[in-house]
């Protein structure tokens, strides 16, 4: 018996949806979680032979992944494999990726896009693609090249253990961040060549890259603000000859003198002040020793 689940999140896949499920379950059970389509893609990956769930209305990916990993935890899965359902990622290169879970397996595993460079991703994705990228990168201090790729392998102890709050694309990103925090390792394995989707991606550099953004910024302002910032306290060495510096010898034999830097002298507290000699001053008058 398969220890994964397949987890496909859609909206309007009609037309890819029904091939995808075909092809997935030569490798285990699939899970499709239909989020509000109305073109028919839930009775096409029924009829696939898919599990269907849905999220009731049009939620967003995050939300139909987070239904489709409960699903799939129910059922017992010890690794989910996540792919979109546009027709983008290849459901044969599921095996390769539960193979590099092997040898780690509590890490997530990304199947990489870009082994071609991105080539065939439209120019806007791949820059805002690249940007996120190195936020993530210095957010989690491990290096991903396709921060956005939606094929993944994620462990059960991760997926129990971290709970991303974020919708839409934000939520993929959020798994990231909270997985490496969290101490998981996360590992990339190239996929095939990036085959064009059915139809245009619904990832929009504006408004998603924007969201995606805003979560980093929020996330780098709060490390940048745990980070302790450490001022090295001066150090004074007590001058040992008035006049500053004392006298050493060089290696020829001749003195000469090394700088030092007085230490300023303490301020005197008021119950020292008050055992001192008398003396007048300001209004108070005479200061007088008390027994």
């Amino acid at each position: 018996m398969s220890d994964h689940v397949t987890v496909i999140p859609v909206f309007n896949e009609a037309a890819t949806i029904g091939g995808l499920v075909e092809r997935a379950a030569l490798h285990g059970p699939v899970i499709v979680v239909d989020d509000g389509s109305w073109d028919g893609s839930d009775e096409a990956a029924a009829a696939a032979g898919a599990v269907v769930l849905r999220t009731g209305g049009r939620s967003g990916k995050g939300a139909a992944l987070r239904l489709g990993f409960a699903g799939a935890l129910a059922r017992a899965a010890e690794r989910v494999v996540t792919l979109d359902g546009d027709g983008q990622h290849d459901p044969d290169d599921i095996p390769r990726l539960l193979a590099a879970s092997e040898p780690e397996p509590d890490a997530l595993v990304i199947g990489g896009r870009l082994n071609n460079g991105g080539g065939l991703m439209e120019p806007a994705r791949l820059h805002a693609l690249r940007v996120a990228g190195f936020f993530i990168n210095w957010l989690t201090g491990q290096h991903v090249a396709d921060t956005q790729s939606g094929f993944r392998v994620y462990p059960r102890e991760l997926l129990e253990r971290v709970s991303p709050r974020g919708g839409g694309f934000v939520f993929e990103t959020e798994v990231l961040v909270s997985a490496a925090a969290a101490g998981y390792a996360i590992r990339e394995v190239p996929i095939s060549s990036l085959r064009p989707a059915s139809r245009p991606s619904r990832f929009r550099p504006f408004r998603d890259g924007v969201a995606v953004t805003g979560y980093l910024v929020v996330q780098g302002l709060c490390r940048w603000a745990a980070t302790p910032v450490w001022w090295p306290a001066p150090s004074f060495a007590p001058s040992r000859r008035r006049g500053g510096g004392r006298a050493t010898r060089s290696s020829r034999g001749s003195p000469r003198r090394t700088a030092t830097i007085q230490a300023p002298s303490p301020r005197r507290s008021a119950s020292s002040r008050s055992t001192e000699s008398p003396r007048r001053g300001g209004a108070g008058g005479a200061i007088r020793e008390r027994a």
